[in-house]
């Protein structure tokens, strides 16, 4: 077995060395997967990279997706515990089997959670509902079409954690045209996430869900947000708690010139999309 050199021992005894070699090659994922298997004392800091982010779905224009890989990754996780507390970012296809496996994977420190639509497969959001009771969860992110209308958005955040802060809803078309259908009366939530960073775009039907009293966001603290069409009604008055908080806006020059949505925050920095 060779012996390492002083000047290899005195970089692998340097805790904050090896942490600068790792953060070095963070954009390499082959060349922290060599890192990882070098020295014992390179590996949880690679690995800490490696698994920061995991993405269960189809990149770049490739639509399949081999489920296979998903399963494989959860059995991973299960086998060793150690490395779930690593995963902060989950990237997922909105797909109720590949949901299933990143439940059952059981990610404590979860802090950003994206959902994507595949448009090979039929977008099944409610199947999200217990990632976004996650205690660690910050961000959610919705890149989907939902086809049913906003009484399909009440089982989705039913369990919402109440740590969420960012919301950013991208490109939702609702077949019933924005209109919310109580099928019951449910209770309102005892306790709402405050949103402080809001998106919507290309999302303008939304305003009748966020002002609903069932809804479990509370907007009276938003600091930020970015609208790219035109306010309605609905949205304009669900926004209207926050007109004294808003500290930046980055609207689409329709919706701030429209007159359902006149903001009238002095403090906030205004940019047009």
């Amino acid at each position: 077995m060779a012996v390492p050199s002083p000047a290899c021992s005195a970089v692998l005894g340097t805790t904050e060395l090896r942490g600068h070699i790792v953060d070095f090659l963070r954009a390499s994922e082959d060349d922290l997967k060599s890192c990882a298997l070098v020295s014992r004392a390179f590996t949880f800091l690679a690995q800490g990279h490696l698994f920061h982010t995991i993405r269960l779905h189809p990149a770049g224009e490739r639509f399949d997706y081999n489920i296979d890989a998903v399963i494989r990754l959860r059995e991973i996780l299960q086998t060793s515990p150690h490395l779930r507390p690593l995963v902060r970012a989950v990237h997922a296809a909105i797909d109720r089997e590949i949901l299933a496996q990143c439940e059952q994977m059981r990610l404590p420190c979860v802090r950003e959670l994206t959902l994507v639509t595949v448009p090979t497969r039929f977008p099944v959001l409610g199947a999200a509902q217990n990632l976004l009771a996650l205690p660690s969860l910050r961000t959610l992110c919705i890149d989907t079409f939902l086809h049913s209308g906003l009484s399909g958005l009440e089982p989705v955040f039913a369990r919402c954690t109440p740590g969420l802060r960012t919301l950013r809803i991208h490109c939702v078309s609702l077949s019933d045209g924005g209109v919310l259908h109580h099928s019951s009366i449910p209770a309102a939530p005892s306790v709402r996430a405050q949103i402080t960073d809001l998106a919507l775009v290309r999302s303008p039907q939304l305003g009748a869900w966020l002002l609903d009293a069932q809804c479990p966001l509370d907007l009276s603290c938003l600091r930020t947000l970015e609208a790219n069409h035109t306010a309605s009604p609905a949205l304009a008055a669900a926004l209207e708690p926050a007109y004294a908080s808003i500290e930046v806006l980055r609207l689409h020059a329709r919706a701030y010139l429209s007159s359902s949505l006149s903001l009238s925050s002095r403090n906030a920095h205004i940019s047009f999309l």
